[in-house]
């Protein structure tokens, strides 16, 4: 080994940086779970970025996780502030039972 960090091939092959690579990987997580915190989220950045010279970006991960969170609840927040339609639960319907 020559010293130097092993960085993931699959984020140079697609020319990216370690930031944007890290960002974009926040970004989406943070898109479909908002409530990942400290060992949880370290775990799932682990399982993404196993390589050695990853693991320097956890604190760039975590920051742009919470980050995208933090803008996906403020954009929540106001998309509620429109008025909306009254939902109405779906009728119940009853099914016969057969022998």
């Amino acid at each position: 080994m020559n010293g130097l960090p092993i960085l993931r091939d699959d984020c140079m092959d697609e020319g990216l940086d370690c930031g944007t690579c890290v960002e974009v990987a926040a970004r989406n997580l943070a898109a479909v779970c908002r409530d990942l915190k400290g060992k949880a989220l370290e775990h799932v950045f682990l399982q993404l970025y196993s390589r050695r010279g990853c693991r320097r970006m956890f604190r760039a991960y975590e920051a742009a996780y919470h980050a995208h969170v933090e803008a996906s609840l403020i954009e929540i927040a106001a998309s509620s502030d429109v008025p909306r339609r009254p939902v109405h639960p779906a009728p119940v319907r009853r099914i016969a039972q057969c022998a």
